[in-house]
């Protein structure tokens, strides 16, 4: 297909996975105030969805990806404490048919550092925080989360294997093509970000033993459903740079990075536009956190990208939607 071919007459689903979470990562114990970020991405993001739909000729929907983890609980009293806060948020946006779903990090308090740390290494730690996390979702919805993702796009099989078990139908957490990481600086992380270079193009039913590998056909229960990435020069600090340079290792170099709605459009569209010539059946997911929202010129980033997608020469199939549907366009669900 040539640069400016055309992708086929079928609908082309687009999934905008927003994370809606505090106004930062390692936020102080007593730091338990509004989620600004989150109130004005409710703003925007109707404002946005009037233009997508305009566009396209259908419903824009997006998915909320709300925190509720140990964080959260010891910061504002309770791990749902937002579900309660913006219970009006919530009410809204599911009635305008968003997917509002669960997002988790595994941040532990180590009163020895005096700061938060996330804990990945500690599978006994992770489970509890998703186990929290669900059990606030469900006792607020009366549901368990249909749609679910970790922090820092991590996961594993026991973390996969439990989110199952508690009735996880969309898997959101891995990235296309990301190579395994650790997460710098190790005093404030431990584990290793998964290996997901080679995992399935499309969403897939996990394999029991390596959710890296689909299922064998006809197999039912919860989807993975891999996000849309790119290769991104990463510009590290200075201290790193100057290290890197000392040491004969690229300043900066590539590595892989999802699509994230704050970052450089000249960087974004083309890479949408190859990501969606690279698939059989293609579909797209877009990125972001709530907190983003607080600066001026991110909004304004967020929504250049958003509009600047619009300009894609298949852009009127685009179906900005939920995970459902999201299959069910692509003949899967």
């Amino acid at each position: 297909m040539g640069e400016g071919g055309t992708l086929g007459d079928a609908r082309i689903p687009v999934l905008v996975l927003i994370d809606a979470e505090p106004d930062g990562f390692f936020i102080r114990r007593t730091e338990n105030g509004p989620w600004y970020g989150f109130e004005r991405a409710v703003e925007v993001m109707a404002d946005l969805r009037a233009v997508l739909s305009r566009h396209t000729g259908r419903d824009a929907h997006f998915i909320w990806l709300l925190r509720a983890d140990q964080q959260i609980a010891e910061t504002y009293g309770a791990p749902g404490w937002a579900l309660a806060h913006y219970r009006r948020a919530w009410e809204t946006l599911l009635a305008a048919q968003d997917e509002v779903g669960l997002h988790v990090h595994a941040f532990r308090w180590e009163t020895r550092a005096g700061n938060w740390i996330e804990d990945y290494g500690n599978q006994e730690w992770v489970e509890h925080c998703v186990r929290a996390g669900v059990g606030a979702f469900t006792e607020h919805f009366g549901r368990p989360p249909a749609a679910f993702s970790m922090g820092m796009d991590w996961t594993n099989q026991e973390t996969i294997r439990l989110a199952s078990r508690l009735n996880v139908r969309y898997e959101l957490s891995t990235v296309s093509w990301k190579e395994p990481q650790p997460f710098p600086p190790q005093n404030v992380y431990t584990g290793v970000a998964p290996d997901c270079s080679r995992i399935p193009l499309r969403p897939y039913h996990p394999a029991p033993d390596d959710f890296r590998s689909a299922a064998p056909d006809g197999a039912e229960g919860m989807w993975l459903i891999p996000q849309s990435s790119r290769m991104a020069r990463i510009f590290p600090s200075w201290k790193r740079g100057l290290w890197d340079l000392v040491h004969l290792r690229p300043v900066a170099p590539r590595a892989t990075r999802k699509f994230f709605l704050e970052d450089d459009p000249a960087q974004v569209q083309p890479a949408i536009a190859r990501a969606l010539r690279g698939l059989e059946r293609p579909y797209l997911t877009l990125a972001i956190r709530t907190d983003q929202y607080r600066r001026p010129d991110l909004e304004a980033v967020v929504r250049r990208n958003l509009e600047g997608a619009l300009a894609h020469p298949d852009s009127r199939r685009f179906v900005f939607t939920r995970p459902d549907e999201a299959l069910q366009v692509l003949g899967l669900g």
